[in-house]
């Protein structure tokens, strides 16, 4: 899927080629013109008091003015007028390129006026303004070519503080709306907007519809010479804000519509010559329904089979320019070319359908704004896709020309449901409800694990998926993005979430039915590590887990909601696990649980047949929806609680303490760190010795150095310089540029304190370069080392990497680019050196010293890199999100969270071993666990039932804050978390913060 959709974009590239030249006529159409005489002018007004707290973007917008001209003699006119005050350096590189898109094939676009407003005065950038116009195609990676042009103006020296103020005006509007106008404007924006001012000029005889949704904004209205006047004027409008996992459909922001067409009616009758002319009795069309007639005389076959000749025969690709953003082409153009858009696709699929004598329509949708469209007016441009809609038998099927793994028959076929949608048939004056019609979105999946072998490492699983309708096209999709080696090992990673060391023992088998539209696939894994033993209470435990339902119930991101909350929805999962054991000494109680609420249905059924030493869990998941509301909010939560508790099933298998299992470790992984204190002393003590013999080492050599007199400055291999600065952490520079100016102290300038500018290196790049620069030029009348322009951002990137040491992750790389930094300087040196090899061999020596620097510094990259990737406990308390898988299902098997929460911030105070020691919290409980002679403890407490919380700051990063956690039944236990970088305030605060939010 991936080339082939590379190869329509490559196809689209060589559309535009061929007819750029068309567009490059119309560059002229970008012009520099006065105000036109309509518009009444606004100022922006900049406010005593900014809103600075709710800026977005670096960017305070003053003014937003919009004037629009109608008349029926005269292009439409849309002139627009905006002032934006700079707040930081955010703002500046959002705003310092004014961008207009157009389309050149029916609009014009004229710039006014384009200013800097800078400490009151006013700087004009419009007369030297160059406007460039390229072409976006900002929809091209969803093979939609609509041919917009941008004019785009950069801005040079604008600053922050300033303003920029201009105005346009596009002319024009598309000529396939035959004239009638509609227009929808927002006065709400999610930012803060100072003043804005929307004016109609109605010219028109025929009368504009004036409504709101959402906003109770006064709109004014007047007579200007032979014009109605329409005006809207708000300031400092109420923001309106948006949760994450918000609906689509969803839009709170007020809104007031402009519109000439009185009703849907109007809608329909505009469309219907489109698409009527649009059809065709072609010969080839008839003889794709001839064949389709060969294969079936079943009428519902018939249309399931010409819709799968459309989805998959005709690919996909929209040519939206001018017009045919809303005019089909002729079905037997679409047949030529096989290619089309959602109305070509649907207008060749009802030509098919009609020599069957099928009764087919265009149905105009929504995919978004779904059940909003029916709170707005009637109004040409509200839809966004064409669907199909086919009457057979009495009943209405809503089909899709553009999905691409659709298969099966018609009444199995996945519709989908746009809430509301605007057939284009005579006679038709509204919108229809689309929800009645089958939607078809189901999984069934059947899981076998079998326990029945004694040796504890020998268990499979098998599964077996069956999808239906909408998951069986998901499936479709899957294979073809990925390939089946990658979707296998796609399930495997899936897996080793849950089991470690998962193992595919088959081959991925995928069963596609084209008939019936199931895709059955089957999936074989071997679980060397599905038992968890636990030494310390004598059991091995396992879970199983429902995840294909677990997924359905995730938590949401954010739980204080202002917007609904989105749902997957239609989902519907049955999932059977079967459970074999090796004997008949398992008992389980049988129990239902059903949780029945207006978002879902849950249900799970554990079953134990003794005899046939088999469990039997049974899983059932319907949604019912695809939104909560703020006011169910809660509801819904409540009901994914009580539905998670009841959704991962463990059991355990005790066995009895032996000799082995006296001496042996658990098979968790579990380090014993008892020698870690004298290993580290050796450590310590084998590092001092080492650094002690290297000096003296290097003091000895210095004393024995020869001299060489004709040496310029100090040449060494650039090999040296790198390896060095890297196995030293840094520190080789300092002695390099030391050396450099103890010549130049030397030669040039005696005064000069060489250790004193070694130390200060980071900041005397550009010194030394400039001395080398006048010794170039000495020697060879020009600079040969770098250019000035060049060596002066690599001097503040000497400078900056100082600071960027202190980041986490750059150390590293501030490493890497150190060394890399120095070599135009030094390549310079070894270059006027050439003659003296005897001195840059002997400086360029790799000595016994340097080995043992890298055998000492290099463990120490390792170490720190260990820190900075948490792999080993960083002495800092961190955010979950940082902790590794391995160290998660450590917690998972201990029961320490469950596996479906996620850690919100952690610390161990632990040297090497996340496992031995470990305080955090979930969204939902704290915890505290460590080891103590070789046992595990743990703590943990749901934060709902927590009475009180009390805290005790360290005075010193050497101390840490401890965090006493009181349970409603007076019993407590302590977190430990570490004061560095202050970041036990932050883990304080955050828990504090959850407690709150499970208080409610």
């Amino acid at each position: 899927m991936k080339r082939q959709r590379l190869l329509y974009i490559l196809y689209l590239f060589v559309v535009t080629s061929l007819i750029h030249p068309v567009w490059a006529s119309n560059h002229n159409e970008v012009k520099k013109s006065p105000l036109p005489a309509w518009v009444e002018v606004k100022a922006a007004v900049q406010p005593d008091d900014i809103p600075y707290d709710d800026v977005v973007g670096g960017v305070y917008y003053l003014l937003v003015d919009k004037q629009i001209k109608v008349s029926k003699s005269e292009k439409t006119a849309f002139y627009k007028h905006y002032a934006d005050l700079i707040i930081n350096q955010q703002g500046l590189e959002e705003s310092s390129q004014i961008a207009i898109e157009f389309d050149p094939s029916y609009e014009t676009l004229s710039f006014h006026h384009l200013q800097l407003i800078r400490d009151g005065k006013v700087i004009n950038k419009l007369p030297d303004a160059d406007i460039n116009i390229i072409q976006r195609e900002t929809e091209l990676d969803q093979l939609i070519y609509d041919g917009r042009l941008t004019a785009s103006i950069i801005l040079n020296d604008v600053r922050v503080g300033d303003i920029i103020d201009y105005s346009y005006t596009l002319e024009g509007e598309n000529p396939v709306y035959g004239g009638f106008f509609s227009h929808r404007q927002y006065v709400n924006w999610s930012v803060p907007v100072h003043q804005q001012f929307t004016r109609l000029l109605w010219g028109k005889k025929a009368p504009l519809n004036v409504t709101t949704l959402r906003t109770d904004v006064d709109i004014k209205q007047k007579q200007t010479g032979s014009f109605t006047e329409y005006s809207v004027a708000a300031e400092d409008s109420r923001l309106v804000f948006s949760n994450s996992e918000t609906p689509d459909w969803y839009n709170p922001y007020g809104q007031v519509f402009f519109t000439e067409m009185p009703s849907w009616k109007d809608v329909v009758n505009w469309s219907l010559p489109l698409y009527q002319k649009a059809l065709s009795k072609d010969e080839k069309i008839k003889a794709i329904a001839d064949e389709i007639r060969q294969h079936s005389t079943d009428p519902s076959e018939q249309i399931a089979q010409a819709l799968m000749y459309v989805q998959s025969e005709i690919r996909y690709l929209g040519i939206e320019t001018g017009i045919n953003s809303h005019q089909p082409s002729l079905a037997t153009e679409t047949l030529k070319r096989r290619y089309g858009d959602c109305k070509d696709k649907a207008v060749l699929l009802i030509s098919i359908l009609e020599q069957f004598g099928i009764k087919a329509y265009p149905a105009l949708v929504h995919t978004s704004n779904q059940s909003q469209l029916a709170e707005y007016p009637a109004m040409i441009n509200a839809f966004n896709h064409v669907i199909v809609k086919v009457e057979y038998l009495g009943k209405a099927y809503w089909l899709d020309p553009t999905r691409q793994y659709q298969k099966g028959n018609l009444d199995n076929l996945f519709q989908p449901n746009y809430q509301y949608a605007l057939t284009i048939k005579p006679g038709l004056s509204d919108l229809e409800v689309m929800g009645k019609q089958l939607r078809h979105a189901s999984v069934v999946i059947n899981d076998t694990f079998d326990l029945s072998k004694e040796n504890h490492d020998e268990v499979t699983f098998n599964s077996t998926a069956l999808f239906y309708g909408l998951e069986s096209e998901r499936q479709r999709y899957r294979l073809a993005e990925y390939g089946l080696a990658d979707l296998q090992k796609q399930y495997v990673d899936f897996w080793e979430d849950y089991y470690q060391s998962v193992q595919a023992t088959a081959k991925l088998s995928i069963e596609d039915n084209s008939h019936s539209g199931e895709v059955v696939m089957k999936r074989s894994f071997a679980l060397p590590k599905f038992w968890v033993r636990n030494e310390e209470e004598r059991y091995f435990e396992g879970a199983f887990y429902p995840t294909s339902i677990n997924l359905e119930l995730s938590k949401p991101d954010q739980l204080a909601r202002q917007s609904p909350y989105a749902l997957l929805h239609p989902r519907n999962i049955k999932r059977t696990i079967n459970i074999y054991f090796a004997s008949d000494n398992w008992s389980f109680e049988d129990e239902t649980f059903i949780e029945d609420n207006p978002f879902f249905y849950y249900k799970r059924q554990v079953n134990f047949d003794k005899q046939a030493k088999k469990l039997v869990l049974n899983y059932e998941y319907n949604s019912r929806t695809d939104r909560v509301l703020v006011e169910q909010f809660d509801n819904y939560l409540a009901a994914r609680t009580r539905s998670v508790e009841h959704s991962n099933y463990g059991i355990v298998e005790y066995f009895k303490p032996d000799a082995t299992t006296e001496e042996t470790p658990s098979n968790e992984g579990d380090l014993n760190t008892d020698w870690v204190p004298i290993i580290f002393l050796a450590l310590l003590v084998v590092y001092a010795v080492t650094m002690v013999f290297i000096v003296i080492n290097w003091r000895m050599d210095a004393r024995v150095m020869p001299s060489h007199d004709e040496v310029v400055f100090y040449p060494v291999s650039l090999t040296k310089i790198f390896f060095l600065t890297l196995v030293t952490c840094g520190f080789y520079p300092y002695y390099w540029f030391y050396r450099n100016w103890v010549y130049i102290k030397a030669e040039v300038k005696p005064s000069i304190l060489p250790y004193v500018r070694a130390f200060f290196n980071q900041f005397l790049y550009w010194s030394l370069f400039r001395y080398l620069v006048k010794d170039s030029q000495n020697r060879f009348g020009e600079n040969r080392i770098i250019s000035s322009f060049l060596a002066v951002p690599l001097a503040l990137l000497y400078l900056i990497i100082i600071f960027l040491s202190e980041v986490d992750y750059f150390w590293l790389p501030v490493l890497i680019v150190t060394g890399l930094l120095i070599f135009p300087l030094a390549s310079y040196i070894n270059q006027i050196n050439s003659d003296q090899g005897e001195a840059y061999r002997y400086n360029s020596r790799w000595l016994l010293r340097h080995n043992l620097l890298s055998i000492l510094f290099i463990p120490t990259l390792i170490v720190v890199l260990a820190y900075e990737s948490h792999l080993v406990p960083t002495g800092e308390a961190i955010s979950g999100k940082h902790l590794w898988s391995h160290d998660l299902k450590f917690m998972h098997r201990k029961n320490v969270f469950p596996a479906t929460e996620d850690v919100v911030m952690f610390y161990s105070d632990s040297l090497w071993n996340i496992q031995e020691d470990g305080n955090g919290f979930t969204d939902n409980q704290v915890f505290s666990y460590w080891k103590e002679d070789g046992k595990f403890y743990m703590h943990t407490e749901q934060l709902s039932e927590i009475k009180d919380i009390h805290v005790n700051y360290s005075n010193g990063s050497k101390e840490n804050t401890t965090v006493t956690i009181i349970r409603k039944d007076e019993s407590k236990f302590i977190l430990y978390v570490s004061a560095e970088e202050k970041l036990d305030k932050e883990f304080v605060k955050t828990l504090k913060q959850k407690w709150d939010s499970a208080k409610i």
